[in-house]
């Protein structure tokens, strides 16, 4: 297997846990506004400005390293 080979399954195996890990702190998150008060249509629209904020910064940086000791912003380390 070549070197970029790795790399490419790497990088596909942290993007899905990505996923993974952001509609779980996206569904808690909605369900969080929603027990709070506020509309479902008002909760939907704040989760996705913030999912649109995160899409955002990924593409802003996408060029920089990896970090793993880091994790996942608010999600839990495992």
């Amino acid at each position: 297997m070549a070197q970029n080979d790795v790399v490419s399954v790497e990088i596909r195996f942290l993007l899905l846990r990505l996923l993974v890990e952001i509609s779980l702190r996206i569904t808690w998150d909605y369900q969080r506004l929603v027990a709070r008060g506020r509309k479902y249509g008002s909760a939907l629209m704040a989760v996705m400005r913030k999912m649109l904020a995160v899409a955002a910064y990924l593409l802003r940086h996408e060029q920089e390293q990896y970090d793993r000791s880091l994790g996942c912003a608010g999600a839990p380390v495992r």
